[in-house]
């Protein structure tokens, strides 16, 4: 029978993440940097009017965003 595991908010689910994946060790600690990154700038660009996020800030986090689908894509192959 599949185990699902739910979580209420966007910190949960890094929590959840990070004992999951990263404390285990079957992903790399870098995942986990680069989600908490690209998750901060979103924070920022959604609820910081003053925020300014530049051409540099956007190309991250779009690097950020293949090398965590590459990462798990390989991970999911593999299992």
């Amino acid at each position: 029978m599949a185990r699902y595991l739910f979580a209420k908010t966007h910190q949960g689910t890094h929590k959840k993440f990070n004992e999951l994946f990263i404390k285990t060790g079957l992903l790399p600690r870098l995942l986990s940097e680069k989600l908490n990154e690209t998750f901060e700038l979103r924070q920022s660009s959604d609820y910081d009017m003053n925020a300014e996020i530049g051409e540099n800030e956007a190309q991250a986090s779009i690097e950020n965003a293949e090398t965590f689908k590459e990462v798990v894509r390989k991970y999911f192959e593999a299992v």
